[in-house]
């Protein structure tokens, strides 16, 4: 029986233009008739990706200018990959470039690699790109740029990240060149950095974009906010210059259900970064969007950590957000008590994810005083735990990572950790184990947990350990009367962190219990 296409409902013709695999079938489909159109109009353009070009910024302005295409932008995409000069004269350059080479082929002449001819197009073809983002920036700035913002009313998802060179930067001609001539280049385009002292072409980008970005955005507000890279400067309340419009760019936060951000800060500049964030500011932008569902915070590069903020800077502290399920937080300093009185307010909280965390400095709390009331307190359904967590001993400090194994077995201490605290099967377990109703199984999640994570071993070196524990057979028994060959594949025990390529050695006899 054949079925005409004026009867099949709207929401079903919908359906089957977004499960359409190429932007060209979505073209193709829009040709059958006019109600097909109409229908795959809103799928032609959903999300525009934007670079720090004035070309891009003019296409930008040229769809918002459009009475019909406007309507149908939900998502932009920022990327906002800023060039450093690389010195303001050719010899300059010709050092960076040197200094560039010989770290990744310290065994060759710098003079063998290069032609000063190359070297020379490159300096040019660098200038002509430093002239163009300055443009670009002042583009961004102006009305025309802002206004256009305005025009999408149906957006609610913005993302202002970086690329790396082989990723969209390098879709521009000029760009791809230099990279093509000079392949040991690679993640110089850093974003939201301060460029040095008396550059003309990048001042400090990383405040310009996103305030402009969240100037031009009008109602009904924002759903998600993703940054890639901010400066830590963007939360100075002394720096007037950058920060005057702070407070009336919160407005354009208030609908916000995401936020994924990451903090940058210049290595040189680790006092000012310190400061700005024990400013109220970072937590006046989290207390401006009341309606969060999903926090995703992480403070510098997990690979250089040179400071932990601590929590109790960074999170209002009385606040509670009525509707947030999952919270990330990367490279803090963690109070216990501070922390979990926090996490007592957000009774809706499912998923908590830490990564690369330490207790304060002279702390007389242990990792235990934060994951024991954790495990007989919270009802999380997810304990995400990755990286290193810092333990100050009479020595100096040292860590548990959370890719050590437990015992001799194929379980880390992330995963081990995420079973005692959300695992309800495992709680039922410890019930059967025990076979005894006097037995507080509360209690005894306390002491595994100490014996994984209140004595650290010592490291001569960056190696994963096996953590010696007196309640490996737990999870040994546990694991006859579950599926446990999963564990740390992507099964029901992963908190999300890669498993250590390492070797895993033989750590120090763990207090017994």
């Amino acid at each position: 029986m054949a079925i005409a296409l004026n009867s099949l409902p709207l929401e079903i013709l919908d359906q089957i233009c977004r499960s359409l695999p190429r932007h060209r079938d979505v073209s193709n489909f829009r040709l059958v008739c006019h109600r097909l159109a109409d229908v795959g109009l809103s799928a032609l353009l959903p999300r525009l990706t934007i670079q720090l070009f004035p070309e891009s910024l003019d296409r930008l302005c040229n769809i918002a200018s459009d009475p019909v295409l406007k309507h149908h932008v939900f998502i932009i995409v920022f990327v906002m990959d800023i060039f450093e000069p690389e010195g303001s004269t050719f010899e300059e350059w010709q050092d960076k470039l040197a200094e560039m080479a010989e770290s990744l082929h310290p065994n060759v002449d710098f003079k063998m690699l290069e032609d000063e001819e190359e070297m020379r197009s490159s300096w040019e073809g660098l200038r002509h790109l430093l002239s163009r983002q300055e443009e670009a920036f002042r583009t961004l700035e102006s009305p025309r740029v802002q206004d256009a913002l305005q025009q999408f009313r149906n957006l609610n998802y913005l993302e202002v990240r970086y690329s790396k060179p082989r990723d969209g930067a390098s879709r521009d001609e000029t760009y791809m060149n230099i990279y093509k001539n000079h392949t040991y280049i690679h993640k110089e385009n850093q974003p939201f950095y301060p460029s040095f002292s008396g550059s003309t072409y990048t001042g400090r980008p990383g405040i310009k974009p996103l305030r402009s970005l969240l100037r031009g955005i009008g109602e009904p507000g924002l759903r998600t906010l993703r940054v890639a890279a901010l400066d830590a400067q963007f939360f100075n309340g002394n720096v007037t210059a950058e920060a005057a419009e702070f407070d009336s760019l919160l407005g354009s936060l208030r609908d916000l259900n995401t936020l994924q951000l990451t903090v940058t800060h210049d290595p040189d500049t680790i006092e000012s970064a310190e400061s700005s964030l024990s400013t109220d500011r970072f937590r006046a932008l989290l207390s401006s969007a009341p309606h969060l569902e999903d926090i995703d915070v992480q403070f510098g590069d997990t690979d250089l950590i040179n400071f932990y903020p601590r929590v109790a800077n960074v999170l209002p502290g009385e606040l509670s957000w009525p509707n947030l399920r999952r919270l990330r937080l990367s490279v803090v300093e963690i109070i216990p008590r501070t922390f979990l009185d926090f996490l007592r307010r957000q009774r809706s909280l499912e998923t908590l994810e830490l990564g690369h965390c330490q207790l304060p400095e002279g702390s007389t709390h242990s990792w235990s005083d934060f994951f024991a009331p954790l495990a007989v307190e919270f009802a999380l359904q997810k304990l995400a735990l990755s990286g290193t967590f810092g333990v100050e001993r009479p020595t100096g400090w040292d860590y548990i990572d959370m890719r050590d194994a437990v015992d001799d077995m194929e379980l880390q201490v992330c995963e081990a950790l995420d079973m005692v605290v959300c695992s309800r099967e495992f709680d039922a377990f410890l019930h059967y184990y025990k076979a005894m109703p006097d037995i507080d199984v509360g209690v005894v999640k306390q002491y595994i947990i100490r014996s994984l994570m209140d004595n650290p071993p010592t490291r001569a070196a960056e190696i994963t350990m096996r953590i010696p524990t007196d309640f490996a057979h737990y999870f040994k028994s546990f694991a006859v009367t579950t599926d446990s060959s999963n564990w740390g594949r992507g099964g029901m025990w992963v908190s999300g962190y890669e498993r250590s390529l390492r070797p895993v050695i033989e750590g120090p006899e763990a207090p017994r219990f």
